[in-house]
């Protein structure tokens, strides 16, 4: 548990240095802190997230 706990903190505070690091960060935080960061405000967070990723990919483009 403490090396899963590790790896999220490394992963989030890490800085993207690519397109795909940016994409890789958005879909860690959609699947593992999606609801729980945006909880019953939003029942359609994971589109909210999906089009953060369709974003940093058009900027990548």
């Amino acid at each position: 548990m403490d090396t899963e706990h590790g790896l999220s903190v490394l992963l989030a505070s890490t800085p993207a240095t690519s397109t795909a690091d940016m994409i890789a960060q958005i879909e860690w935080f959609k699947e593992d802190l999606g609801g729980y960061v945006l909880g019953n405000a939003s029942p359609a967070h994971d589109t909210i997230f999906d089009t953060i990723s369709q974003s940093a990919q058009n900027i990548g483009a």
